[in-house]
């Protein structure tokens, strides 16, 4: 069977994606991802489970520049590593966030149409494109970027931000001189830091630095974050 045949493409949940209009290159890039299984029939049993460590599998990317040029494309594959697995009811969603540095990117500036393509077996299905501009981030913080990345132990530093979460026992401290916009994008992986590597409980963890994150685009991750707290 076809997988680019509308009946592949409607066999399979609908896949939304939700960014920020600008991004800082060298930084998190998060966006969210709703599978919404609208059918009143079919349950999904073998769906990647998106997080801020997902790096390859059934979900793949593709970045085309607005203002010509060469697209970038990660296609999705059917390898499964170690990566969860969801299910979804019929008629249920789910919300979840996938960063985008994690794919290695090599980014130049510019205003890019972003669509994520989700495979599982034969069928896939393509997300609405949406719009995002990749800016240079000032040198002072292109270095910080690239200095907090290196704190997570891993043999190369291709943009990612996964081994900053995964394996990263160093006291995080930021740079004074750190620009409002990387702080902001800093600010979900810093918390989850804290959250992870710290000396305080989850239930004793002050929530406050949480609420800073106020961009729509994550809100429901900082919501259920509240909710464990």
């Amino acid at each position: 069977m076809n997988p680019n045949t509308a009946q592949d493409v409607l066999d399979l949940p609908a896949v939304v994606v939700k960014g920020e209009s600008r991004y800082l290159i060298g930084f998190p890039l998060l966006v969210s991802v709703t599978f919404d299984n609208q059918s009143r029939e079919t349950h999904f049993f073998d769906l990647p489970e998106l997080d801020l460590f997902y790096q390859q599998g059934p979900m793949g990317l593709r970045l085309e520049p607005m203002r010509g040029g060469a697209p970038i494309a990660f296609g999705p594959s059917s390898y499964r590593g170690p990566a969860a697995r969801t299910s979804l009811a019929p008629g249920e969603k789910r919300l979840m966030l996938l960063d985008l540095s994690n794919f290695g990117l090599d980014l130049m500036p510019g205003v890019y149409r972003l669509t994520l393509t989700l495979r599982v077996g034969a069928y896939s299905r393509d997300s609405d494109p949406i719009e995002v501009e990749f800016a240079l981030p000032s040198p002072d913080d292109a270095q910080e970027a690239a200095r907090l990345r290196r704190m997570g132990l891993s043999p190369t530093d291709t943009g990612a931000w996964a081994p900053f979460l995964k394996n990263n026992w160093n006291t995080v401290m930021v740079s004074p001189q750190l620009s409002r916009d990387g702080r902001r994008q800093l600010a979900l992986h810093l918390f989850l830091h804290r959250a992870l590597y710290g000396p305080t409980p989850v239930g004793r963890l002050d929530p406050a630095p949480l609420r800073q994150v106020t961009t729509p685009v994550l809100q429901g991750e900082v919501t259920a974050l509240e909710w464990e707290i």
